[in-house]
């Protein structure tokens, strides 16, 4: 996994998130019933408070089938081993994977973490937008805010597995889609769709 810095805030961090990524047929096998985590907003446990490690309020995996968007929220102080979290969590399959297999995707991924139903989240495939929820509970109620990760995370087996990740790029609340998308230095951006 690739890590990058923490937000300062928890309760109101506003990032942009943008990469590629090739999925080669002959160098990632699923099983049916897999769930591989490609991107993960994760969050810190408030260690002071003896909180444990919870699942990422923001994940991409492949699932199922499909590339799946995963968000949730917890509005405790204390969040005990995912309890209040999983039951919170709502799914969106944003593609198919054959969709993903042998070729360069660019993606886009816009949070705002709000536990005030003011939370944002919008995902962006080869420049169409595929998600756009808006008025949402997202994130946990920590003193220091998600970090973004990328690669594979996923259930052990004998089989090796490989994902390449490319152009990746991450915006604060300043930022927008033309930002971060992959190709906005050699112009090959996909432009926005309608």
């Amino acid at each position: 996994m690739i890590h990058y810095g923490k937000a300062p805030l928890s309760a109101t961090t506003d990032r942009w998130y943008g990469f590629s990524v090739y999925i080669s047929s002959d160098e990632l096998k699923l099983e049916d019933k897999s769930h591989v985590l490609i991107f993960q907003l994760h969050a810190t446990p408030d260690f002071t408070l003896k909180e444990p490690w919870r699942v990422p309020p923001v994940s991409l995996s492949l699932r199922d089938g499909g590339l799946r968007f995963w968000h949730t929220y917890d509005h405790a102080k204390v969040s005990p081993k995912n309890d209040n979290i999983r039951p919170n969590g709502k799914a969106h399959t944003v593609c198919k994977q054959q969709d993903l297999w042998d070729r360069w995707t660019d993606i886009v991924v816009h949070t705002k973490f709000s536990l005030e139903k003011k939370g944002v989240a919008q995902v962006w495939i080869d420049g169409k937008q595929i998600l756009d929820i808006h008025g949402i509970d997202l994130g946990y109620n920590d003193v220091v805010g998600p970090y973004p990760s990328w690669g594979l995370y996923s259930y052990k087996g004998p089989e090796s597995r490989v994902i390449y990740f490319d152009e990746i790029s991450v915006g604060d609340e300043n930022a927008s889609y033309a930002d971060v998308a992959p190709g906005r230095l050699d112009q090959t951006q996909h432009p926005l769709a309608k």
